[in-house]
Formats: structure tokens, C-alpha cells, sequence
């Protein structure tokens, strides 16, 4: 009797403990979608705090930029179990709420979404894409509880995507309510949603689900994008040869300018110029983009540096590793072409040379580390002006030819028995042993040695951490490549320009070089050369330069009129070309690292 008296009052326990659990229900509707608003009910249940925090956050990941989310919140109000309270506003995006003794707590608001971008959310009278992080805030105390999404449409939208699991026995309210769930707030975060009336289709890979949601008119051949994009997907897989997602969903933006991609835990969004999908050059740059952000499921997702989750959305999450999670999958971008088809061996070594070609005709190359890149990204990477290219480089650009070095030694080191292919295995296998955190510094450049002999970790880290020029020449020669660098001459100013508005303008002056010496600033309009007019174009410039005689350039500078003296030089520009060398003893080495 004893026996079962206790283990009914565990039971009860227990059921109370689960009906306490703390559980977190939105809901997002669209009255009236054309005035680019978002509705939102955040319902609270199982907390027993006594004040509740609810932030927005102030960026999203993958993103690494303050975008503060909450100068778009409006008429925030709240009930506490159907009582009306009143918060507190102790910083730029929490709203405080006392909860001392309250059951559940009814956040409403409204959200304004009008920027068009694949970090952020818009709505339109058409459809609504939702970036989780500008439109849903957080309950702070409670991260780690799940909850459900219900989305509400208008009448005339039929169709939802988000890569989020329906809510078990309630997939759908009503016609146009959809219901999904989530485990914590770090999982809702990351799963983008497209509702509205759009184009999309299914394909499998490794028998798991994939969808494609392409959103907007445009020239797409749905059928052959399809048959591509799984190609992509098929590539990238075999690469690691496990999938990590249930599902996937691409939502692809059709788009008038612009582009960009985004990475999610298990989806993707991805922006194509809409009249652009029937030319060729265009459309394997996107086939690309798209398996950059697929490739994010593995690299920087779930493998990841430590400071990239579980996150912190209110402020920078700093890392100077940023260059393995984009420089290295930025890589893999052209490789994964390469591999399926897409590109033939003479355009992927173009395609490296050309990347070689920007890193070394950026003057920021000798100011700025990767490493450096990578750890102030919060306040260069997305925020260039006119001086950048002469201070910074790119963890994306200066990663890209790193990895492609990276790859090239390995392949060589290891006689074509590694590649950088098991760099990314050895780092997946590092996660699934432990995906609670990221890799350090010291794993990754100890991984590097595993794979590819004892002092590489040291070389690269070497290249990471210092402004050096790698030997091109000597490193691919290995890998069975011949670099050369014949260079390209001109006689210039070091300046670039736009015409705007039938005005010829200054929009860039190069670190000491003619232009940069004689005082030309960005913004200047270029009028005359030696009393002669420039006409629309920087070449028409050019065609009036003589290297090293001296010239008068007359200009307008906030509408004053002033001359300048320059000294036009001749320059010669990294000019990189890469061949596959012939001889036998490096084609297995070439063959294994290009295909």
C-alpha cells in the first residue's frame, strides 16, 4: 500500500512538474499586409520568475552586424493571466515585466517590415518573408523553453514555408492558420518563413526531404533549377557523407537588384535577379551562392569557433575564426561546381587565379590580418566606406585563396592521399562528439597537423596572423599547378569613378599612388586634364596620362572649383594565371585535388 501511495505521489509530482514546464506560443498574423506590418502574440505559460525580461534581438547570426531589431517594434502592451500590466524599459530593446505570482503573461506587438534583404523581414501585399530575429522577440530567463509558431494568412495566401516541424495534431487550425514547434528560441531563430503564393518543388537527397520555394516573378526553368540545385546538394553531402537536417528548405527571392544568401540551421535564403536565370554566367554564380549557404549546414552551423552558439543576440559574439566559416566554405563555393559539372578544370583554376588577382590588388592586404578581418567584422566587413580597400581585406576573398592553399598543401604533402575534404570530416566528427560547443583555435590548427603532417597547423596560422604574401609559385607547383604572375602595366592616377547625374566622380583614390599623393578626394567631380574636358568615363581620363608628366586637374569639390598637380606612374598589377602542369608525378596530386 505504502509502495503505491508513494509511487501515485511521484506520478502527481511529475505531471505537475510537466504542466509547469515553461512553454512560450506566438503568433504572427497580417491584417493588412500592404501596410507592411506584422501582428504578434507572445502567450507565456510554466515560469516561475518573478520579473520576465523580453528582448529583440540586436542581430541575427550569420550576420555580423548590430542591426537593432527593435527600432522596428511598435505599441508593445501585455496581460498578466487577463490583467493589464505595465513594463519597464531599462535599455534600447528589453521590455520588463513583474510576474511575481502570475500564471502567464500575453505579450502583443506590432513589427514594421520593409527592408529588403535576406537579413532582414518584409511584407508587401503579395507575401511576407520573416528573418525570425526582427520579428520575434525572446523571453530572456526562458532561452531553452519550446513553444509553438502559429501562423495566420491572409485570405488570398495559400502557401507557408519554414524549416520547422508542424505541431503535432494541430498542423492546421484553419484553412489559413499553420501551426509549427520549436525546442528553444535558438531553433525558432533560425528558421526563415516565406508565406504568400509562390512557385516550389520537392527532390530528396540521401532520402531526406528537400524543398525549394522560389517567391516573385522571374524567367526560372523550375525543372532544370531543380535537377541543378540537387546536384549542388548531392556534391556537398558527399563530401561529409551524412546529412544533418530532417528536411531542408532553399527559399530563393526573386529579386529586381541585388543578391546575397543567408545560412539557417536547416534552410537557406538566396537572392537571384529575376530576369537574370537564363544567362549562364549569372546562373552558375547562383547555383554557387547556393551551395555556399548549403554547405553552412556542416561548416559554421554545427562545426563551428566557439564564439558562434549558443549566442548572445544582444551584442557582438567576436571570433577571429570567421575566415574558416567563410572563407573556407567560400572555397568550397567554386570547388563544388567544379565536382559537378558546372565548371570544366581551365575556368576552376580562372576562377582561383582571379581570386588570387583581387586579394593582391587590395592595398588593405598589407594592414589587415585574416585573423584581424575576421575579429572586427562587427565594424568593417559591413560597414565599408571609401578608404576600405586601403586598410582592410576580406575574410571571405583572403579566406577563399587561403583554404585553396590550404587544400593545395595537404594534396601535396600527403602525395593525393588527403585532402582539405578530410580537414572538414575530422572537424565534423570533432562536433558530433560534442555539439554543445564550437572548435578553438588550437583544435582547428591541430586538426590541420593530423591530417596534413606535423607544422602545417603553424604555416597557416603563420598566414592567418600576419599581412605575408604566400608563395603562389612554390605552393601550387606541388599540387601540380603552374602559377605565374606576368603582371599587368598602366599608367593611372589610383583612383576610381561613377558617373552620377552627367558628373564624373571621385569614388576611390588608392594608397600612395597619384591621386592619393596630389590630394584627389572621393567625391571630387573630375572636369578638366592639362585644360582639356574629361568626358563620362575614367578611361577617357587615362587616354590623357603620360607616365610621369606632370598634369593639371581641374575639379569640383562641395562646388568649388581648385586645381590639383599629379604625377601620373606606371603601375604593374598582380596578374596571376594557373595551368594544370603535365607531368605525371603531380596529375593523381592535381587529379584528387580538382576533382
Amino acid at each position: 500500500m505504502r509502495r503505491t501511495i508513494l509511487s501515485l505521489f511521484i506520478t502527481t509530482l511529475t505531471m505537475m512538474e510537466l504542466l509547469s514546464t515553461p512553454q512560450i506560443n506566438y503568433r504572427v498574423s497580417f491584417p493588412e499586409p500592404h501596410t507592411h506590418y506584422a501582428e504578434v502574440l507572445m502567450h507565456i505559460t510554466g515560469f516561475r520568475e518573478q520579473v520576465l525580461d523580453i528582448r529583440m534581438p540586436s542581430w541575427t547570426p550569420g550576420s555580423y552586424l548590430l542591426r537593432e531589431f527593435a527600432k522596428s517594434v511598435e505599441q508593445v502592451s501585455a496581460m498578466a493571466d487577463g490583467k493589464k500590466v505595465a513594463y519597464v524599459r531599462n535599455d534600447k530593446n528589453t521590455w520588463q515585466f513583474p510576474v511575481k505570482g502570475v500564471k502567464s503573461l500575453t505579450v502583443s506587438y506590432k513589427v514594421y517590415a520593409f527592408e529588403w534583404s535576406v537579413r532582414t523581414s518584409f511584407i508587401d501585399a503579395d507575401m511576407a518573408f520573416l528573418h525570425q530575429t526582427s520579428v520575434f522577440m525572446m523571453a530572456e530567463q526562458l532561452k531553452n523553453a519550446p513553444g509553438t509558431l502559429e501562423v495566420q494568412l491572409p485570405k488570398n495566401w495559400k502557401q507557408v514555408h519554414v524549416a520547422l516541424p508542424q505541431a503535432r495534431g494541430n498542423a492546421e487550425t484553419t484553412a489559413n492558420s499553420h501551426v509549427f514547434s520549436f525546442e528553444n528560441y535558438d531553433a525558432l531563430a533560425d528558421a526563415p518563413l516565406i508565406a504568400g503564393n509562390y512557385q516550389s518543388a520537392d527532390f530528396q537527397v540521401q532520402g531526406i526531404p528537400h524543398t525549394v520555394a522560389v517567391v516573385g516573378p522571374g524567367n526560372q526553368d523550375m525543372p532544370a533549377f531543380v535537377r541543378d540545385l540537387k546536384a549542388i546538394c548531392d556534391t556537398t553531402t558527399g563530401i561529409f557523407g551524412q546529412h544533418p537536417s530532417k528536411s531542408y528548405l532553399f527559399i530563393v527571392l526573386n529579386t529586381e537588384a541585388g543578391g546575397g544568401g543567408l545560412e539557417h540551421a536547416n534552410s537557406c535564403t538566396v537572392m537571384m535577379p529575376r530576369w537574370q536565370w537564363n544567362n549562364p554566367t549569372r546562373y552558375k554564380q547562383f547555383l554557387g551562392l547556393c551551395g555556399h549557404e548549403y554547405l553552412h549546414l556542416w561548416n559554421v552551423k554545427r562545426i563551428r569557433p566557439e564564439a558562434l552558439g549558443p549566442f548572445d543576440y544582444s551584442k557582438e559574439n567576436h571570433t577571429d575564426m570567421l575566415w574558416v566559416a567563410e572563407g573556407i566554405t567560400s572555397y568550397y563555393d567554386e570547388l563544388i561546381l567544379r565536382r559537378a559539372g558546372f565548371y570544366t578544370r581551365e575556368v576552376y583554376l580562372d576562377k582561383m587565379a582571379a581570386a588570387i588577382n583581387d586579394l593582391e590588388q587590395r592595398p588593405g592586404r598589407f594592414y589587415q590580418t585574416l585573423a584581424e578581418s575576421s575579429h572586427d567584422a562587427w565594424i568593417r566587413e559591413y560597414r565599408p566606406n571609401e578608404n576600405s580597400r586601403n586598410t582592410t581585406i576580406s575574410y571571405y576573398g583572403k579566406g577563399q585563396v587561403l583554404a585553396f592553399l590550404l587544400d593545395a598543401m595537404i594534396t601535396s604533402r600527403t602525395s593525393g592521399a588527403r585532402n582539405l575534404d578530410d580537414v572538414m570530416k575530422g572537424l565534423w566528427n570533432l562536433y558530433l562528439n560534442r555539439p554543445e560547443r564550437g572548435f578553438s583555435n588550437a583544435e582547428f590548427y591541430a586538426m590541420l597537423d593530423a591530417v596534413g603532417g606535423a607544422g602545417l597547423g603553424a604555416e597557416i596560422r603563420s598566414l592567418v596572423e600576419s599581412t605575408e604574401t604566400p608563395d603562389y609559385k612554390a605552393i601550387l607547383a606541388k599540387a601540380g599547378m603552374d602559377a605565374t604572375n606576368p603582371g599587368k602595366t598602366e599608367t593611372t592616377l589610383g583612383i576610381s569613378t561613377a558617373l552620377e547625374n552627367g558628373r564624373l566622380l571621385v569614388k576611390y583614390v588608392e594608397r600612395d599612388l597619384p591621386g592619393w599623393k596630389g590630394g584627389l578626394n572621393v567625391n571630387d567631380e573630375l572636369i578638366a586634364v592639362d585644360g582639356r574636358r574629361t568626358g563620362n568615363s575614367l578611361d577617357e581620363v587615362n587616354r590623357l596620362l603620360t607616365a610621369n608628366q606632370q598634369i593639371q586637374v581641374l575639379v569640383s569639390r562641395s562646388g568649388m572649383i581648385r586645381t590639383l598637380t599629379l604625377n601620373p606612374e606606371t603601375v604593374t598589377r598582380a596578374a596571376w594565371k594557373l595551368e594544370a602542369q603535365s607531368a605525371p608525378a603531380v596529375q593523381n596530386i592535381l587529379n584528387i585535388l580538382l576533382d
